[in-house]
């Protein structure tokens, strides 16, 4: 996503930089990966629309401009179906004095204006997402703030129950809840994406 993420006169160097990791990741899954891959240009992605039930990205979208970034929302939300959710991590600006101490703020600012290429991060605010996602079309926006890393999860709608939900079953399959005793339902609601919790 990343390598991707960069164009223009980049866009080269970039493409041979993405096949590299692609071929890395799939010599890592095996001859028979249950995995696809597939490189784009950083703009449109060539996947039709409605084709996901989830799109997940983690500790990637930081390191492309922000605006490629913004018009990835629209992308996503172009490839979700109508009951479908991402969930994405960012960098929040309460990451950015960590950050500094790998690379000196006026570092990274003269390198982006000579454009050179160097390991750059771009950081964001859960007020800016606040006004952002809801502007890229998403109806169900929920965005959390943890240790200046910023998670959210949008779709086209609220996150619904499954049809075949069953509480008892949930409960079952993870004893820590019921241990816990927490509301099946709302535990589902609150955990399921990000932990990948079963419920049949």
């Amino acid at each position: 996503m990343q390598a991707a993420a960069l164009v223009g006169e980049h866009l080269v160097r970039s493409s041979v930089f993405a096949e590299h990791m692609i071929a890395k990741a799939k010599s890592r899954l095996g001859e028979k990966p249950r995995f696809s891959f597939v490189k784009y240009n950083g703009i449109d992605i060539p996947l039709p629309s409605k084709s996901f039930d989830m799109i997940y990205s983690v500790a990637a979208l930081q390191h492309a401009p922000k605006p490629y970034v913004y018009n990835l929302f629209f992308e996503i939300y172009c490839l979700l179906k109508d009951d479908g959710h991402a969930v994405v991590r960012l960098l929040g600006f309460k990451c950015f004095p960590r950050q500094e101490q790998l690379v000196p703020w006026r570092d990274e600012v003269r390198s982006q204006v000579h454009k050179v290429e160097v390991h750059w991060h771009h950081f964001y605010s859960a007020e800016e997402l606040q006004f952002v996602l809801p502007a890229s079309g998403f109806d169900h926006v929920d965005i959390r703030e943890d240790g200046g890393l910023i998670w959210f999860l949008v779709g086209p709608q609220e996150l619904l129950l499954p049809a075949d939900f069953n509480p008892d079953r949930n409960l079952e399959l993870n004893p820590d809840v019921a241990r816990g005793g927490a509301d099946p339902v709302a535990h589902w609601k609150e955990y399921r994406c990000r932990e990948g919790r079963r419920w049949k």
